[in-house]
């Protein structure tokens, strides 16, 4: 269906000659389309050929935007002679405006059509638009930034301005006075362990520094509900949060996101964020690999990490001892002096006991902590510490504690039935005492705080945002030149136009002179 732009008969009209122009019908462009459907005129454009061609193109793969056609004719003219409302005869040529970024596909055609945002779940949800309309979409927000005298700054999240674990003992770090303004925890559904999220020191800073010159949007991998809880916690600083009383100023800040769900590829184009002119665009990202097409945008910063127990280093560093923190257990006073013997005669006896005694503790420990990944035990004088490449959670250590208890009661009933076999008292004695040690011990998850607040000196956004400003600076004193050079130019040409008008009109009046003489 379309709509009637004009008739090009008179009413009256009796004779049409074939050929004639009868109408001008305006078809609906079709140029944005969600779910097969025109987003403008609800036409369902799925059955087409060119939409199925499309669809199958980005089925099988979801990076890039198909370049197929989802565009019907804008304009017809309606013959007498053949009345076909697809006359290739449209006026097309008004979208001949071929944007050359990174939002442009293979084929950059009006009628090629860009995936915004979709993904290939049971019910996909698939937003396209058209060359012709995502230019036009570009050049308003071009002129948008221009006329707020800003910049776009697109921001990743992980590891950019935070780092996020579900490490159990994590909630440690979030009652900790040094972190808690800057830690935030939630849960997701679906998941059993919260989320702990630790931004990077300085960001609500950073943010505020740059307001003024950048619109901010953000661009994650992760799952959209992960990062609607990240720029929720940020517009709504906590209350306890030095940055409480700001909550206006960060609640506008972040302007766009898009997320791992909005299209499922492991690739960043702009164009699905804040298309514009991308000279007018800085991106802070840690990778650049994931901008295939912007790569010269992106303003690599050292990856932020905070959580030690991490994926990428829970293999790395046993040695160098990068962890959260450790399981401690705290021997009771009776027991301490195990460990210094006193008696000079029975000494290397003693020591032998010992040495015995601490490797069935530290199997026994091991075998526990098995599916943490418990790569050191050190027994001290009044307490053991426990490193695990995983960090134990409440109910793991409360199960500890129940099966030290459940060992020593084996102990003790085995020493009963020895009692009964004198023949063996050397071997009665060794195994009532190989975990005598950890009786009423007390057992802790302890934080490396050093460590933690070695890391809490990362200085990367303070420095970042004076380098930001002074390229907006830049920017704009470059755009201020070329503007002035451009009005004395237009200047100039007004002036010469104006003498030649003067010259014209001298001219005109002298000519009329002349003949009024003759007459």
């Amino acid at each position: 269906t379309g709509k009637i732009k004009r008739i090009s008969i008179q009413t009256n009209t009796t004779k049409i000659r074939p050929g004639q122009s009868i109408m001008v019908i305006e078809y609906c462009p079709h140029e944005m389309e969600f779910n097969g459907l025109c987003a403008v005129c609800g036409a369902d454009i799925s059955a087409s050929p060119q939409h199925q061609s499309h669809y199958s193109a980005h089925a099988a793969t979801t990076n890039t935007a198909s370049t197929s056609s989802s565009t019907t004719n804008n304009t017809s003219t309606s013959n007498a002679h053949t009345h076909d409302d697809d006359d290739d005869d449209c006026d097309s040529h008004h979208h001949n405006h071929h944007p050359s970024t990174s939002a442009s596909t293979n084929t950059d055609s009006p009628k090629a059509s860009h995936v915004m945002f979709g993904n290939q779940s049971s019910q996909p949800k698939i937003l396209k638009l058209s060359s012709s309309a995502l230019h036009k979409i570009r050049e308003d927000n071009t002129q948008h930034l221009l006329q707020q005298r800003k910049l776009a700054l697109v921001l990743d999240i992980d590891h950019t301005f935070l780092h996020a674990t579900r490490d159990p003992q994590a909630k440690l770090v979030a009652k900790h006075s040094a972190f808690r303004d800057s830690t935030h925890s939630f849960f997701l559904p679906g998941h059993r362990y919260p989320y702990f999220i630790k931004i990077r020191p300085g960001f609500r800073d950073f943010l505020l520094d740059v307001a003024g010159a950048f619109e901010i949007h953000l661009y994650t991998m992760s799952m959209r509900k992960y990062a609607e809880q990240i720029v929720k916690w940020i517009e709504n600083p906590p209350a306890h949060c030095r940055h409480a009383n700001e909550r206006k100023k960060y609640a506008s800040l972040i302007q766009n996101l898009v997320a791992r769900d909005d299209v499922q590829s492991n690739k960043k184009l702009l164009h699905r964020l804040f298309p514009c002119d991308e000279r007018m665009v800085i991106i802070v990202d840690d990778r650049v690999d994931v901008w295939p097409n912007a790569a010269q945008n992106v303003m690599q910063i050292h990856k932020y990490l905070f959580w030690p127990n991490n994926e990428e280093e829970a293999l790395m560093h046993y040695e160098n001892n990068v962890r959260l923190g450790c399981t401690q257990i705290l021997l009771e006073p009776q027991y301490q002096h195990q460990h210094h013997p006193h008696n000079l005669k029975k000494k290397k006896h003693r020591h032998n006991l010992q040495q015995e005694t601490h490797k069935s503790v530290e199997r026994f420990i091991k075998n526990f902590f098995k599916e943490l990944h418990c790569y050191r035990v050190e027994i001290g004088v009044d307490m053991i510490s426990v490193y695990t490449a995983k960090s134990p959670d409440d109910g793991k250590l409360q199960r500890f504690s129940m099966a030290i208890r459940e060992a020593l009661d084996s102990e003790h009933a085995n020493s009963d039935l020895r009692q009964q076999q004198p023949q063996q008292p050397q071997r009665q004695n060794h195994h009532h005492g190989s975990l005598q040690m950890l009786r009423n011990c007390k057992i802790r998850y302890q934080l490396n705080s050093q460590e933690l607040k070695r890391r809490e000196g990362d200085k990367v956004l303070p420095c970042l945002s004076s380098v930001l400003l002074n390229i907006h600076k830049q920017y704009y004193a470059q755009y201020d030149a070329k503007q002035a050079t451009k009005n004395t130019k237009n200047t100039k040409v007004e002036n010469v136009s104006e003498v030649e008008l003067d010259k014209q009109k001298m001219k005109q009046e002298k000519q009329e002179d002349e003949k009024k003489k003759r007459i």
